[in-house]
Parts: structure tokens; sequence; C-alpha cells
């Protein structure tokens, strides 16, 4: 049997599982299971079928409130500091993790913004709230307060006082019952993980026939919780089991036996402890079946927490990750590199040298990406050339900019992330940081993509009488030249960069709609505009060829949007093209004209350069399609009709466009409306949602042609 060793605990510092997160076991979770919770659970992303998600649960699910409820204890919260967050965030959020958590992945894949704590976040929740707390558990806390060592660390943040919470939330969400009841079918429930926490904090006073015990009152608890959600309108619960607890670093540190029968002979996992989740698991499957036949309407979904985590642990190999998968990423040392006295983050732990080795959410032939073009791409570029983020020039460094998903302006021209945020994020790598950026490492990516940029040089319209976008030279040829300015901080020779380049995935684009714009603002008739189509695509083209002449194996070249469906152009140029819309989208008729004639002469052009060089994968990544797809079907996609598509969502200029020079997005007094329910942000750029459908229909079909993500294989 397990040995029941006593440990001695700071007096600042929340003991068990749940409060000693250890980075590698929490991270495997996340590359298969939340594709299972997504399979079972909900259709693509495609419509975004639902409006909220709303989350309980322990650190397996907390995005932040661990933060708050350890403060108001004087207790440490380990996730509160790095390493914790370093992967992905770049800093701590209260993620026990070293990036995104499984809630993260779900909320991603459903076009729905990071699920925000509710005791830590300061504006709506409309599109959902998480009550989760690291250290949660299913019965009151009061039950483990007589545990030695540990019972003065029972928090109260049970199951039944985070359904309070919920309660509590509600009549901002919704002001009858009726109205509660329709906002509640559309949203998605998460009820656990639970039970982890109860069964860590008993094995300290408690043998394990003692604590099977009392798996019935926590099973029947979290069923509860279960039609609670539904009897308030909830339409989709899911609820995810419990992973092999004989499994987990700390518990196999803390719980060492000298019978090697009580360790599984595959795995090296204690048994005893691998037996209690399974019987836990398979009690809590039988309820949901019980609640599921109560209420035939509701879709109740069972998600298995334990099965791919042995299912990585007997065949770490197949799935990405490094064989000793036992032993945690973030750690203090010994067999399992988990020491209660170093737990990760605190003075003696150490981090692996690379955490993707632990886990993949894809296994990626990439090991970094170099990205050029404009606003569409630009993670911060020209906010630094203005002076920084907090320039009172540059309104895209104001908020609401960045509201969705980074909660303040990054420099990104949206309310969140950009199709190249999410592409890195599909490849498993770091959101990539503006080449102009200081303190920064470039080895896994780097964006020379500057808002203003041009295919021609600044040289070419300000010699012609034109007012450039940008009062910088930004053009593509300007950040060829950082490029090569940045080439021997990446590699030392030309054979090194030959091979770090032909593991890069390089990204152009999106050129050319400001050089168009430039001259058709100036009253230049798109007529007079379109024989310059030849010119940018030329520079386009040439710019490709360099970088696959470095060593780029894999160049992906975006085209341009439909230019007639962008409200400001809509707004300021109909003028010049006569005011003819499409009957099916209303866009300008001639401005989309122009848009497809460059993109069909960049295909062809792209076709050629694919014919000089065999050996190397050049992707068409169409702009235009998937706009033209939103214009024609809004509700499909999740849009809000014909305002969704050709109205801003930040402007003061109200009317069919929301678009007005006096009054735009990050002026004072300018709102920002619901992005989500926006194709176009602020009238020139695109709210995330769009820039997620877009991102996903080049990483996958059908708007990239091959798949980036085929690519991969």
């Amino acid at each position: 049997m397990i040995s029941m060793k006593m440990y001695k605990y700071s007096s600042r510092a929340v003991p068990g599982i749940d409060a000693y997160p250890n980075k590698c076991h929490k991270m495997k979770l996340l590359c298969v299971l939340w594709v299972l919770l997504l399979a079972s659970a909900v259709e693509p992303a495609v419509g975004r079928r639902y409006d909220a998600i709303f989350s309980f649960g322990d650190s397996h699910t907390d995005t932040g409130n661990g933060n708050v409820v350890f403060a108001e204890h004087s207790l440490d919260n380990p996730a509160a500091a790095l390493p914790y967050g370093m992967t992905f965030f770049g800093h701590p959020t209260g993620r026990n993790s070293n990036g995104r958590l499984i809630i993260d992945f779900i909320a991603e894949d459903l076009g729905l913004p990071f699920v925000p704590p509710f005791l830590a976040h300061n504006d709506s929740f409309r599109q959902g709230a998480n009550f989760a707390v690291a250290a949660a558990f299913v019965r009151d806390a009061s039950f483990y307060s007589q545990i030695p060592n540990v019972g003065q660390f029972a928090l109260n943040t049970s199951l039944s006082v985070q359904t309070q919470w919920f309660d509590s939330l509600k009549p901002s969400l919704c002001y009858s019952a009726q109205g509660c009841m329709g906002f509640f079918h559309k949203s998605l429930f998460l009820i656990g993980e639970f039970g982890v926490n109860d069964y860590s904090f008993a094995v300290f006073g408690m043998n394990i026939s003692e604590i099977r015990l009392f798996v019935p009152d926590v099973i029947k608890a979290i069923s509860l919780a279960a039609e609670g959600v539904i009897k308030q309108g909830a339409k989709t619960v899911v609820v995810p089991g419990i992973p092999p607890m004989g499994c987990d670093p700390p518990n196999l540190a803390m719980f060492p036996s000298d019978d090697p029968d009580d360790y599984d002979a595959r795995t090296g996992c204690l048994k005893d402890l691998n037996d209690l989740s399974v019987y836990h698991n398979s009690l809590l499957q039988e309820a949901v079946k019980n609640v599921q036949k109560k209420y035939p309407n509701v879709r109740l979904i069972y998600a298995d927490f334990f099965t791919p985590v042995m299912d990585i642990i007997e065949s770490p190999d197949k799935f990405g990750f490094i064989k000793d998968v036992l032993r945690c990423c973030c750690g203090g040392g010994g067999k399992y590199n988990f020491n209660i006295s170093a737990g990760c983050g605190m003075p003696g732990s150490t981090v692996c040298e690379d955490p993707s080795a632990f886990c993949h959410s894809i296994q990626s032939n990439y090991t970094s990406i170099l990205s050029f073009g404009d606003s569409y791409t630009d993670t911060g570029n020209l906010a630094i050339l203005y002076g920084g983020p907090a320039s009172a020039d540059f309104l895209v460094s104001k908020p609401p900019y960045g509201m969705t998903f980074f909660g303040y302006p990054t420099g990104r021209a949206s309310d969140g992330r950009l199709p190249i945020d999410f592409i890195a994020e599909a490849l498993g790598l770091p959101l990539l940081p503006p080449s102009l950026a200081t303190n920064q490492s470039f080895k896994q990516g780097v964006n020379f993509a500057t808002g203003g940029a041009t295919a021609l040089d600044r040289t070419f319209f300000v010699d012609r009488g034109f007012k450039a976008v940008s009062p910088f030279n930004v053009s593509i040829s300007f950040q060829l030249g950082w490029f090569d300015a940045m080439k021997p901080s990446l590699c030392s020779s030309p054979q090194e960069c030959q091979e770090y380049f032909a593991k890069a995935l390089f990204f152009v684009g999106e050129l050319g709609w400001n050089d168009y714009a430039v001259m058709l603002l100036a009253g230049t008739s798109v007529d007079e505009v379109r024989p310059r189509v030849p010119e940018i695509v030329g520079r386009i083209c040439a710019a490709t060829e360099k970088l696959i002449k470095e060593g780029g194996e894999t160049v992906v070249v975006s085209g341009i949007a439909p230019f007639g469906c962008a409200p400001a152009n809509i707004a300021l140029m109909a003028n010049q093209t006569g005011g003819e819309v499409e009957p099916e989208t209303g866009c300008l008729k001639d401005l989309n004209l122009l848009s497809k004639d460059h993109n069909l002469q960049l295909r062809r052009a792209l076709t050629r350069l694919s014919a000089t060089y065999p050996g190397v994968r050049v992707i068409y990544a169409d702009f235009y399609a998937p706009i033209m797809d939103f214009a024609v079907s809004p509700a499909r996609y999740g849009f809000n009709g014909t305002d969704g598509v050709l109205s801003a969502s930040c402007g003061g200029g109200g009317g069919k466009n929301n678009f007005d020079l006096a009054a735009l997005c990050g002026m004072p007094g300018v709102s920002a409306g619901d992005p989500s329910a926006h194709v176009s942000w602020d009238g020139v750029h695109l709210t995330e949602a769009a820039n997620h459908f877009i991102a996903d229909g080049w990483l996958r079909g059908p708007y990239a042609h091959p798949p980036i993500l085929s690519t991969l294989y």
C-alpha cells in the first residue's frame, strides 16, 4: 500500500495537487483533451453556436480567481509568478500552466474570448465567466479543516460557493426568468474537473478505503450542480471526469512505496490512486446518464480526463512528448522533479529548457515564423515608431483596441488577435514580437509587418504628390532591410542561415491595400489606379523570391481583402466608383473588382514562382473569399446581418457604416459595440472574430492553396 508520509508545509503556500500544479502534467492534458471535449460537445466554430461560456472547477480551469482568493487569505499563489505563463502570455495570469488551459482552447475554437475570472475582472461577463478556483473542493471546506497538516489550507471556494457566485452574477446578465432561460440556452457550461482536491486533501488523513466511502457524496454534488444550471436554462453541459491521480508527479513523489506491486508495470503510476480515479469516473458517468434521462432535451456530455492522459503516458512519442512523462517540467529536483519545499516558481526550482517538448498542440515542422506586411499583420511596430504604446498620436495605441483578448492596446489594429497570431498558436509557437521591440528573443519568430506599409516605396507616392498613409518609410523593401540587419542574430553563417530558414514559415502579406488607398483617397479613379496593379504585384513577388533565395522553403503570400466591403471605403470612396453596389453584398462593385484583379495577377505570378522553385511551397492565402462569404451569409458565421459586415464595430459615425473621420475608433467618446457580432473593427481592420475565421481557413482550408497545416505532414 502507499506510504502515508507527512510533510512539513510552508505557512504561506497551499498544499495538494491543485496547489502545486506541475507544468508538465497540466500541459500534457491540453493537447488531446480539448479536442475530445469539442468533438463531443460542440459544432465547429463557424456559426458560433454558443454566445458565452460559464465554467466551474479547480486549478485545471482557474484563469485568475486564485490570485484574489489566495491574497485574501494572505497566502502565496505560485501561479501568480513566473515561470507560470511564460510560454503563451509571457507573464503569469493565475493559470496553473506555462500557457493556456483546456478552457482557453475551447473558447478559442468557439470564436469566443478567454473566459474571464469572476473575482478578477471588472468588465462585462456577457460572453462568459469563470468561477473556478485553484484548490477548490466539491464538499464544504469544513469537512477537510480537521485533517492534520493541511486542514488550515482548506479554503471555502467549494462548488456550492461557486454556484452562489454564479447566482449573484445573473442579474447583470438577464433581467427575468424567461430572459435568463433564453440567455443560458445559448451558453456552454462546464462543471469541473472536481474531485481531485477532495481526495488529495483527504489522503493526508485517511486511507484509500476510507476515501472511497465519500466518493458517492462527491458525485452527488457534481450531479446536483449540473441539474442546477439545467434548471436555469442550460442546454449544453460538459462534465469532465478526473485525471489519473496515480500518475501525478506530486503524488508519486510524496507517497512512494517500497513494494513494486503498488506501481503499474507499464506506466510507473500508483495503482491505488489510479483505481480511485477510475472509481470516481465510473460513478460520475452513471450519474451523468441518470441526469440525461431526466432532461432528454439537454446535451449532457461526460468528458474523459483519464484516458487521454493514460494514452500519453503509455505512448509519449505518438503525441510528441518526451519519454519521461512522469517528470515535471518545472520543479525542485528528484526523480519526478517535484520537491515540496521548492515548488515551481519557488527558490531552488528549475524550468526545463523547452516546455514545448513536454506538450505540442500540433507536432509542428516549423521552428519559427518570419512575417512581413501592413496593419493587418503588425503586432506593434508602428506603435513603437510613434513612440511606444502610450503615444498620444497613434489611435491604435488607445483603448478600446485590444479589448477582447489582451485587455489593453498592443499596437494591433483590432479588438484582439490577428490572423498571424492564430497561425502562431496553431503551430505551437509564441505570438510574434514586433521586430522593433527591445529585449526580445526572435529565435522562434519575428514580425517585420508595420501599419501603413506599401508594396511600392514611399518615394513613389511623395514624388507624385500623393499623401502617404504613414509618415515613416515602412514599405516591403524597408522591411526586408530590417530582416537583413537581423540575420546575424539568428544565424552565423550562410549554411546555418539556409538551415534555419528552411525550418521557418515565412508570411508575406497583406500588401497592396495601402498602395491603392493612397491613390484612391487622393481622388484618382479606379480605372487610373488599375494600371499600377502589375507593378505592385511585382514588388510582392520580388520580396517572396528574395525570402526563397535566403533559404525559405514555405512562404505564405496573402492576397488583399475586398476593398469595396470596408465600411471606411464605402463611406469615403463612393465618388470614385459611381457608387454602384453589389446587390448580394452591399459592397462597392468597382472597388471589389480592383481587389479581384490584384488577387488574380498575384496568384498567376505565384504560380510562375512555384514553377521556378519546385522544391518550395508557395501558399496563396485568400483574403477576399472569406470576407465575401461573411457578406453573403453573415448569420452563418455569427455576425449581425448586413450591419455586422458593412458597419464598423468601433466608431462614432453612426448610420449605415458607423464611420466618420472626426470620430474614429480610439478617439474620446467613441464606443466599441460588440466586436464579436461584426466583421469590421474600425472601418478598415477586422475584428478578432473575423480574423479567427480567416486564419482557420488559411490553416485548414478552404481559403489557402494548399492549407498551411497540410504542409506539416
